[in-house]
């Protein structure tokens, strides 16, 4: 009985850690997207780690590029999440807090301006995807 229990919890935990891999994946690659379809930009991250427990996420030395130049860094961002709408394959961010960055301009044609314009706006037809994840502040 304790080893079937020990089993159990085992194969829970993998679980767990599997699909945590594979959601940290997903949120990556979307916001690798919404980078891109901003500014026709490249993410560039040192670690990402997400947290179920605190539902939170964490990422040190984040840069979005610009032909190779850093156009927007922040040593490091935490994030709230809110995954009510996760099998809608949306992910919003509720509390966000961006430390120690810099960003080269903030107009309305800069990379930051174009970025948080990206997810503060609803997808158009065209591009929306049934298995697109959608990152949303």
């Amino acid at each position: 009985m304790a080893l079937t229990g020990l089993f159990v919890g085992l194969s829970v935990g993998l679980l767990v850690l599997i699909f945590k891999h594979w959601l940290t994946n997903e949120i990556v690659d979307s916001l690798e997207d919404e980078v891109h379809a901003a500014c026709d930009c490249s993410l560039a991250f040192d670690s990402f780690s997400l947290s179920f427990s605190r539902l939170g996420g964490r990422a040190r030395n984040v840069r979005i590029m610009e032909h190779g130049v850093a156009k927007l860094s922040f040593k490091e961002i935490t994030a709230k999440v809110n995954l009510k709408e996760i099998r809608e394959r949306k992910i919003h961010l509720t509390k966000v807090i961006l430390s120690n960055g810099t960003a080269d301009g903030v107009g309305p044609d800069s990379v930051a301006f174009r970025f948080i314009d990206q997810l503060t706006t609803p997808l158009p037809p065209e591009k929306q995807r049934p298995d697109r994840w959608r990152v949303i502040l």
